[in-house]
């Protein structure tokens, strides 16, 4: 079964853990947590949540990067990042946190029309350091060039969708 991430993407519902049933028996959530977003919904398969991030371009209005992640195990989060075109889909991309050295080298996994995803896999550790931080940076190189372009999430917002998302999580 595909279920259709925030940004269109779709991934295989086997990726997604069930969340518990939403607040007050509703079908949709949508709450906005300053530059995080967490969305929910609930259909005949169950509840599932995500919080994310998305940066569009503002005189096309076409998302340029965006980052979707659902709570994992051990206090860590799964999810997708989706990079824009033009980058060289051979070459590794770095995450980082705020100004430190890459916390983890990633991959392209394919593209799409919507963009090139990247499967992301943060442990508590990043985890909690993006809740001190202040953005998360995935770095690529463009495509038949040696420049190296960073996209920046901003994190501001990104310990309380956090919370909100675990305590969607939650077994009730």
């Amino acid at each position: 079964m595909l279920r259709l991430f925030a940004s269109g993407v779709l991934v295989a519902t086997s990726f997604l853990p069930a969340a518990a049933a939403l607040p007050g028996g509703a079908n949709e959530l949508h709450e906005t947590y300053q530059d995080w977003q967490v969305n929910c919904i609930s259909d005949d398969k169950g509840d599932q949540c995500v919080m994310s991030q998305r940066q569009v371009d503002s005189a096309s209005g076409d998302t340029v990067f965006s980052v979707e992640l659902i709570a994992g195990e051990d206090g860590g989060l799964l999810g997708l990042i989706v990079m824009p075109f033009g980058l060289a889909v051979a070459e590794p991309l770095f995450l980082s946190l705020d100004e430190k050295a890459a916390e983890q080298q990633l991959e392209f996994s394919t593209c799409l029309p919507r963009g090139c995803l990247v499967e992301i896999n943060l442990d508590r550790e990043i985890v909690d350091g993006m809740k001190s931080g202040s953005s998360l940076t995935v770095t690529g190189a463009v495509a038949n060039s040696d420049k190296k372009v960073p996209f920046a999430a901003s994190l501001q917002g990104f310990s309380a969708a956090f919370k909100r998302l675990n305590d969607l999580a939650e077994v009730e």
